[in-house]
C-alpha cells in the first residue's frame, strides 16, 4: 500500500521494563508481546505495552513490506490517518496512547497535571516534566485489580486517626486536632482541613516516618491473623514493597478500589492515585507527566504534588462500558463503550463470538487482539488474522469486519 491510503496496519509495540512490573510468564504483557512477536519470554519484569507514537516507546507499523515509525506514517498524510479534525485539532499527532499494564508492586502515590501546570512544568523542568500535555487515563481492569483512587470522606479519615494512632502522631496533634474540629469529627468534608492534614503528613520527618512505620508494623504484625483486617494486610504488603516509604500510610487517607475484570476507571487531572496490582487496559492522552509523592524511590516533588490537588473527597465512580446506552449484546458479540469526559479518546472493549461490523470511526483507532482467533475482513484487501497479541493501527474512516469462528475472540 502507498503510504498515503488508509487501511489497517500491524505494528511492533516497546514492552517497559519497569521494576513494578510482574516478572516473566505471570506478565499479560510479556505474553502478548510474546504471542504477537514469536519471542521467548525472559526472567525479567514486563511492567507496560506501549501502542502509540509517544517518543518514550514509539510503535513500529508494517507499511507495505517495510517497517517504519508509527509516527512518520501518520505525519506522512495526517488528514488521511487521523481525520481532518482529529488531525487539526492534535496537531497532526496521534492524541492517545494506549497500554496494557502488569502490575505486581504498586505504582507510585502519583497525579497528573491539568494543561496549564504540564505547560508551566515542561519549561520549568524539562527533565523532569518531558512534554507539555495533560494526562487524563481510565484504567479497565483485565484480572482482579487494586488501585488507590482521590481522598477519603472525612468520617473515614476521623476513623483511621483514631484506630491507627501511630498516624494520628505522625500527622501530629495540631494538624489532627485541627481537621477533626473543622470537619466537626469527620463529619463534614472540608477541602482546607484536608489539605492541611495531607501536608502535615506528606512533609512529615524522615525521624516521624520511620519511627510511626516501626510502630505500626510491630502492632499490625503481632495481631492474631483473624484480627487483621484487608487494610491492615494492604499496609503490610506496602511497607514489604517500600520499605520506610510514608507512602504506606496512603492507604487511611485514599480510597481502595478493589476491581473486577470490566470494571473501569476514570483518572481525571490533580488526583492523586496509584494502582497497586493486577493488569488493566489503560488509555491516555500522550504524555507521560507524572508527579509523584511516595511508594517511589524516584524523584519526589512534594511542593508541586500538594499545590495541584483538587483535594475533593469522594469515592469515585466505577464504570462497566454500559453506562453510555451505546453497547451491543447479540448472540453474534458484545460491544462494551468506555467514554471519558475528555476527547482524545474512548476504549470499546469486543467480544467476537461469530461476527462484529464496528461503526466507521472519524477518528483513528488502535486494536489490541487481547485472546482468541478470528479474522479481520476489508473491502478489496486481503484479509488479516487476529490472534492474540495483534496489534493494528486503524486510519480513520476505514470499514472493518470481524468474525471470529472458533468462539470468544477479546479485543479493545
Amino acid at each position: 500500500w502507498a503510504h498515503n491510503m488508509a487501511g489497517v496496519f500491524p505494528l511492533v509495540c516497546v514492552s517497559q521494563p519497569y521494576a513494578w512490573g510482574k516478572v516473566g510468564e505471570n506478565s499479560v504483557v510479556a505474553q502478548l508481546k510474546a504471542a504477537n512477536e514469536g519471542s521467548a519470554i525472559e526472567n525479567k519484569p514486563y511492567a507496560e505495552l506501549w501502542m502509540g507514537t509517544h517518543p518514550s516507546g514509539p510503535s513500529q507499523a508494517h507499511v507495505g513490506g517495510n517497517i517504519r515509525p508509527l509516527s512518520s506514517l501518520i505525519s506522512s498524510a495526517p488528514d488521511t490517518h487521523l481525520g481532518a479534525s482529529t488531525s487539526s485539532s492534535f496537531a497532526q499527532d496521534l492524541p492517545f496512547l494506549f497500554k496494557v499494564l502488569s502490575v505486581r508492586t504498586a505504582l507510585s502515590i502519583q497525579a497528573h497535571p491539568d494543561i496549564a501546570l504540564a505547560k508551566t512544568l515542561f519549561q520549568k523542568f524539562p527533565d523532569v516534566y518531558k512534554d507539555p500535555n495533560h494526562k487524563p487515563e481510565i484504567a479497565i481492569a483485565v484480572t482482579q485489580f487494586e488501585a488507590l483512587c482521590k481522598f477519603r470522606h472525612s468520617s473515614e479519615i476521623s476513623k483511621h486517626l483514631h484506630d491507627y494512632p501511630e498516624f494520628a502522631l505522625l500527622v501530629g496533634k495540631g494538624a489532627v486536632d485541627q481537621f477533626l474540629t473543622k470537619t466537626s469529627n469527620g463529619s463534614v468534608d472540608d477541602k482546607d482541613a484536608l489539605r492541611s492534614l495531607y501536608e502535615a503528613f506528606m512533609r512529615a520527618s524522615p525521624d516521624a516516618i520511620s519511627k510511626n512505620l516501626e510502630a505500626l508494623l510491630t502492632r499490625l504484625r503481632a495481631q492474631p491473623s483473624d484480627a487483621s483486617s484487608k487494610l491492615d494486610q494492604l499496609l503490610l504488603r506496602l511497607s514489604d514493597q517500600y520499605p520506610g516509604d510514608v507512602g504506606v500510610f496512603s492507604p487511611l487517607v485514599l480510597n481502595v478500589m478493589y476491581m473486577n475484570p470490566g470494571d473501569s476507571l476514570f483518572l481525571g487531572p490533580n488526583e492523586p492515585h496509584a494502582y497497586l496490582s493486577g493488569d488493566c487496559i489503560e488509555c491516555m492522552a500522550t504524555s507521560d507527566n507524572v508527579v509523584r509523592a511516595g511508594l517511589t524511590p524516584k524523584f519526589k516533588d512534594v511542593d508541586t504534588l500538594l499545590a495541584m490537588l483538587t483535594y475533593s473527597q469522594e469515592v469515585p465512580q466505577v464504570l462497566k462500558g454500559r453506562e453510555t446506552g451505546e453497547e451491543t449484546d447479540t448472540p453474534d458479540a458484545t460491544v462494551l463503550v468506555y467514554r471519558p469526559p475528555v476527547p482524545e479518546f474512548q476504549v470499546d472493549s469486543l467480544t467476537v463470538r461469530k461476527q462484529y461490523t464496528p461503526k466507521t470511526t472519524t477518528g483513528p483507532s488502535i486494536l489490541l487482539v487481547f485472546e482468541g482467533q478470528g479474522t479481520l475482513h476489508q473491502d478489496g484487501v486481503p484479509d488479516l488474522a487476529l490472534e492474540k497479541g495483534s496489534t493494528f493501527f486503524i486510519s480513520a474512516g476505514t470499514n472493518l469486519r470481524f468474525t471470529s469462528p472458533s468462539g470468544d475472540l477479546v479485543m479493545f
